[in-house]
């Protein structure tokens, strides 16, 4: 059993089969499984992968007593757990997607959390038919990482056994899939190496940028600190009044 809590703030753990099990108090779902399968459309090498499930996710976990509080500012946390392994050549992935306008005319932001294991985020920023940056994110456990508005995004996990991810955003929209499944993934591909990850630009995009490396976020104005996400939203959740309001966001962290 793995103890998750000291990073998610919540009583939670996870099973040796990398099921999330819930303490008191603690509201959980079936998770929705994503299948190799079903990713097969975004992977490198779609046929050098093994069928079977990449990741479980679970959708609005969080204590019953902060159900109301939730839902009347419209946000929800989430718990995805990656398995590892490689798809072909690649790392276990999740789909990749980006995020529709909200009502003010800026994309929905997010923020993910690293509960356990080693992550890499892909982020990508379209202008106009082409990407016009390309960020990758290397964070473990403790590790806070803003998604800011226009960004798609793909979760990696890059490390020997399960990644936890817990992600705070907006409950009101539908995630955008298809700009990732028409160019089979994202702008770069991350392929295992003996020494560690390697990216490889897709070479269904045209005139990529360099792939950036970037460091995972700490602003004190976002909610994200040193302590877990949910802590800091219980304490102050007008922190996170950006995820429904991102025209909200400070200067910088618009695109």
């Amino acid at each position: 059993m793995i103890d998750l809590q000291p990073y998610s703030g919540m009583p939670l753990t996870l099973d040796e089969t990398g099921r999330l099990i819930a303490g008191p108090g603690i509201a959980i779902s079936d998770p929705v499984p994503r299948t190799v399968r079903e990713l097969r459309g975004v992977l490198a090498d779609p046929e050098g992968a093994a069928d079977g499930v990449a990741y479980l996710m679970y959708r609005g976990v969080a204590p019953a007593d902060s159900a109301a509080d939730l839902a009347a500012q419209d946000v929800r946390f989430d718990v995805t757990v990656i398995f590892p392994g490689s798809l072909g050549r690649e790392y276990v992935k999740t789909a990749g997607h980006y995020h529709p306008e909200a009502p003010g005319g800026v994309a929905y932001p997010e923020v993910y959390e690293v509960l356990h294991g080693r992550a890499a985020f892909l982020l990508q920023r379209a202008a106009a038919d082409r990407i016009d940056d390309a960020v990758v994110i290397s964070a473990g456990p403790g590790d806070k990482v803003n998604l800011p508005p226009g960004y798609g995004h793909v979760t990696i996990n890059v490390g020997d056994g399960p990644l936890v991810v817990c992600n705070i955003v907006a409950d009101g929209f539908s995630s955008v899939y298809d700009d990732y499944a028409r160019r089979r993934g994202a702008a770069y591909y991350l392929f295992k190496a003996p020494d560690g990850p390697v990216a490889q630009a897709n070479p269904n995009y045209d005139r990529l940028p360099p792939l950036r490396a970037a460091q995972p976020h700490r602003d004190e104005r976002l909610g994200l600190t040193g302590e877990p996400l949910f802590t800091v939203w219980r304490r102050q959740p007008e922190l996170f009044s950006y995820l429904n309001h991102p025209e909200r966001l400070p200067r910088g962290l618009r695109p």
